[in-house]
């Protein structure tokens, strides 16, 4: 088997620090030890995934925490990758925000669960005004460039009667992407929140944005593990983020596993995943 057997899309975390401690996060949860990716790690990703088209910098910790983040960025264009950054905010600096514009990052997702300051904090323990105002100046310097702005929402128990605020506040602002997530149970760790039928019934209501539904976790049975890969920052090789809590199931560390050894072990799990225990508790 070759890498032509693999997904063509790698979640990386970069880091599992974070400095929000969000509901729908199963962080609290998580045993590993909190690190940072060495630029080394990071540049025997790219070299030995020279098969991969994009990479999203998300995993199970909020990315502009690395301090060489910079250099990463730059690192991963420079072998011209398609670059997503999932950020909850609270760091987008103009500062940053012009590097990634420079360097051509195709897309900033930054998630936000209302613009309520009361039901932010209840929801992530951090400050709403900061996260809107990063967003605002990201968007403005933005929007001239080839950098891609959405906003991702999760809709649960505490906000669902607020999605339609959050498009409504940051249409007005200029964005129109937007992405809505599920809550789900994280193979078992969370309690899932679906609303389902009331995310499906938005991009009707509001035809002029860009409003996608995580179709992995949504309106298919397509488990994530079939678009993506996952490469923790100590680089080790997993079938999907919820790997990344406890890593139950690893492919192999990116130091040693060779790309036919890589796509053997994936076929084999995709072949099983029906039978497979973590998999068995997964809403995804």
């Amino acid at each position: 088997m070759t890498a032509n057997k693999l997904p063509k899309i790698i979640d990386l975390e970069i880091t599992n620090n974070c400095n929000f401690n969000c509901i729908f996060c199963p962080r609290e949860h998580m045993e590993r030890k909190k690190g940072f990716m060495s630029l080394e790690i990071l540049k025997s990703i790219v070299d030995k995934f020279d098969f991969v088209q994009a990479y999203a910098l998300s995993g199970l910790g909020e990315p502009l925490l690395h301090p060489k983040i910079k250099e990463i960025i730059h690192l991963i264009k420079s072998f011209e990758k398609v670059l997503i950054i999932n950020t909850n905010g609270s760091l987008l600096t103009k500062n940053l925000t012009n590097v990634f514009i420079k360097e051509n990052v195709d897309g900033i997702i930054i998630s936000v669960p209302s613009v309520d300051k009361e039901t932010f904090y209840k929801l992530r323990r951090g400050n709403s005004v900061k996260v809107t105002e990063n967003i605002i100046n990201c968007y403005e310097l933005a929007k001239s460039s080839n950098t891609k702005i959405s906003i991702q929402i999760t809709p649960v128990k505490k906000n669902i009667t607020e999605i339609e605020n959050i498009l409504n506040y940051f249409r007005k602002i200029g964005i129109k992407s937007f992405i809505l997530n599920r809550k789900v149970n994280r193979s078992g760790l969370l309690a899932s929140e679906l609303y389902l039928e009331e995310m499906l019934a938005l991009p009707q209501k509001y035809p002029g944005l860009n409003i996608k539904i995580d179709t992995c976790t949504a309106t298919d049975n397509t488990c994530i593990a079939y678009i993506f890969l996952c490469i923790s920052y100590e680089g080790d090789v997993l079938p999907c983020s919820n790997c990344l809590i406890k890593k139950e199931i690893s492919f192999g560390n990116i130091d040693d596993i060779e790309i036919d050894v890589l796509s053997d072990k994936y076929n084999e799990f995709i072949g099983n995943i029906s039978e497979i225990e973590l998999c068995k508790k997964c809403d995804i």
